[in-house]
C-alpha cells in the first residue's frame, strides 16, 4: 500500500495493489474477509486506489477505483471473474452540523465459467452497473470523515 497526497492535490489518498495464489487469492485480511470457493488453483490480482481532495474550503472530492480479477474461482463453476468499480462522490459543507452529499458510481463485472456450465442461472456475463446517490448528512461535525453521521 502507498499513502500520500491526493495524487498532487491536497489531500490524501491510498493505493494498494495484491496478488494471490490459493486461499489468499481473496485479497487476505487486509482488504476484505476470506470466504469460500478459493482453492490451490485459483489465484487473484486486486488493485485499488481511493482519496478525498480539499478542492475548496467547503467542498471535499472522494473518488475510488477498484480491479479484481479472480480466476478459477468455484462459486458454483469454475469461474475467472473481472470487477472494476468506479466512483466519485463530491461533498459540500453547508454549516458545522449538515453536509451534502452527491454520489455517482460505476460498475462492470465480466464472468467467466471454464466449464461452460450455468453460474447463477447464466453463463458468460458481463454485467454493468450505474448509481446515482443525493443526500443529506446531519453530523457533530460536517467534516468529509465527520461522525457520527445520520
Amino acid at each position: 500500500a502507498y499513502n500520500r497526497d491526493y495524487y498532487g492535490f491536497k489531500g490524501w489518498s491510498k493505493t494498494a495493489i495484491a496478488y494471490g495464489e490459493g486461499m489468499a487469492s481473496n485479497r487476505g485480511v487486509n482488504f476484505g474477509s476470506w470466504n469460500g470457493g478459493f482453492g490451490k488453483d485459483s489465484s487473484a490480482l486486486f488493485f485499488t486506489s481511493y482519496g478525498v481532495a480539499e478542492v475548496a474550503p467547503r467542498l471535499q472530492l472522494g473518488s475510488e477505483l477498484t480491479y479484481w480479477a479472480p480466476q478459477h474461482v468455484s462459486w458454483g463453476g469454475d469461474l475467472d471473474v473481472a470487477r472494476t468499480i468506479f466512483a466519485l462522490q463530491p461533498s459540500y459543507k453547508i454549516n458545522d452540523n449538515l453536509r451534502l452529499i452527491l454520489t455517482g458510481s460505476y460498475a462492470n463485472e465480466k464472468v467467466e465459467d471454464q466449464n461452460g456450465k450455468a453460474q447463477w442461472g447464466r453463463t458468460d456475463v458481463n454485467t454493468q452497473f450505474y448509481a446515482l446517490e443525493v443526500a443529506t448528512a446531519f453530523t457533530v461535525d460536517a467534516d468529509y470523515w465527520g461522525r457520527p453521521q445520520i
